[in-house]
C-alpha cells in the first residue's frame, strides 16, 4: 500500500508507528555482576536510544542507535568523564550489555540484565522489527463504523481551494479512504472514489489503527467519537474533523 492511504485521510503526518509506540526496548533492567548491583534505564525514540547505567550507585548516561533489536553508541562516566563504547542486544527481556573503555583497552566489560517493569511477558511480546500476531477478538468500537467526512479549506476569499476527503470504516474491520470533490480558484476536480485506497482497522483504547494489508504494518492517531463527529488528533496540535455521512 502507498503512503497515499494515509495522506488521503489528512493524518498522515500525525499517525504514529505500532512499532514505535511498542518502543521494543522502553523499560527499566536490572541484574548482578559478581557482587555489583546492576540497572538500566533505556528509553527509545526512533531510532534513538538513551538513558543510564547505574553500578551500585555509580551512574554513566547512554546515547546510542537502533539497528533492529540492537544498539551501538556511547556510555559516559557522569563521575569521572570517562567516555565508553558500547554494543546491546535485547532478546525478549534479556539485555546483553558490552562495554569498553576508549582510554584503556583492558577495560572490557560485558553484563546481563533482565527487563524488570509492568510490559508484557515476553512469550505476549513479538521481536522487533517483526509483526505482532493479532488476536482474533479485535476491538473495534462500533461507534466507528461508517462513512466520514473531512472538508479542508485552504487560503480565503478568491484564492480559496476547498477539497473533501472520505473514510469509510466498515463493522468487518476493512477500510477505503479517497479524495472527494475540490474546487476554488477557478479549478474543480471530481471525486476519486474509484480509486480509493485500501486497508484494515481496529480500535485499541483511544487509538485508531490502520493496517497495511499487504506489508501489515501498522499506524495510528489518538481518536474521540461523538455526536458532532469524528475528532482524530495526534496528542498536540493536528486535529483532524470528521462528520458522519451515514
Amino acid at each position: 500500500m502507498k503512503k497515499y492511504f494515509l495522506f488521503s485521510l489528512l493524518i498522515f503526518t500525525m499517525c504514529k508507528s505500532r512499532s514505535g509506540e511498542s518502543s521494543y526496548f522502553d523499560g527499566r533492567y536490572k541484574g548482578e555482576h559478581g557482587k555489583s548491583k546492576l540497572t538500566a534505564d533505556l528509553e527509545e525514540d526512533g531510532n534513538r536510544l538513551t538513558g543510564e547505567l547505574i553500578i551500585d550507585g555509580k551512574k554513566a548516561s547512554l546515547n546510542g542507535k537502533i539497528n533492529e533489536t540492537s544498539s551501538t553508541g556511547t556510555l559516559k562516566d557522569r563521575e569521572s568523564g570517562e567516555v565508553f563504547d558500547y554494543d546491546l542486544e535485547l532478546d525478549n527481556d534479556k539485555l546483553t550489555f558490552r562495554f569498553s573503555s576508549r582510554d584503556d583497552e583492558r577495560k572490557k566489560v560485558k553484563l546481563i540484565l533482565y527487563r524488570e517493569d509492568d510490559r508484557p511477558s515476553s512469550e505476549d511480546r513479538e521481536p522487533r522489527g517483526k509483526t505482532k500476531k493479532k488476536s482474533k477478538a479485535m476491538e473495534r468500537n462500533s461507534d466507528l463504523v461508517g462513512l466520514w467526512k473531512n472538508s479542508e479549506v485552504l487560503g480565503s476569499g478568491e484564492m480559496s481551494f476547498a477539497t473533501e476527503y472520505f473514510m469509510e470504516l466498515n463493522e468487518d474491520g476493512t477500510m477505503s479512504a479517497w479524495t472527494g470533490q475540490s474546487a476554488g480558484s477557478g479549478m474543480s476536480m471530481d471525486s476519486d472514489e474509484a480509486n480509493a485506497s485500501r486497508g484494515e482497522w481496529y480500535t485499541d483504547g483511544d487509538k485508531l489503527y490502520f493496517v497495511d494489508p499487504a506489508t501489515r504494518q501498522e499506524d495510528y492517531t489518538l481518536y474521540e467519537v461523538s455526536n458532532s463527529g469524528l475528532l482524530l488528533h495526534n496528542g498536540g496540535r493536528e486535529k483532524k474533523v470528521y462528520r458522519r455521512v451515514r
